[in-house]
């Protein structure tokens, strides 16, 4: 498993939805080292997402870090 952190989370307004392209209710986005650089992913989640604990939101994040770094995307 991968060491990440967690930069921020992002709650997305109609607004930046209709601007960026968005559809998902919030967005995480996090770090990671790979070979001495930090690398980056991020991942949009649904409302069904909203009363999810932190512990499962952060499993998320964890497989998402791990596809990343696996597939070399980020």
């Amino acid at each position: 498993m991968k060491n990440f952190r967690i930069e921020r989370i992002e709650f997305f307004s109609d607004e930046m939805k209709k601007e960026k392209g968005l559809d998902g209710a919030f967005g995480i986005a996090g770090t990671f080292e790979q070979d001495g650089k930090k690398k980056y992913f991020a991942m949009q989640l649904g409302e069904n997402c909203f009363e999810m604990s932190i512990k499962e939101l952060m499993e998320i994040a964890r497989q998402e870090c791990e596809w990343v770094s696996m597939n070399e995307i980020a």
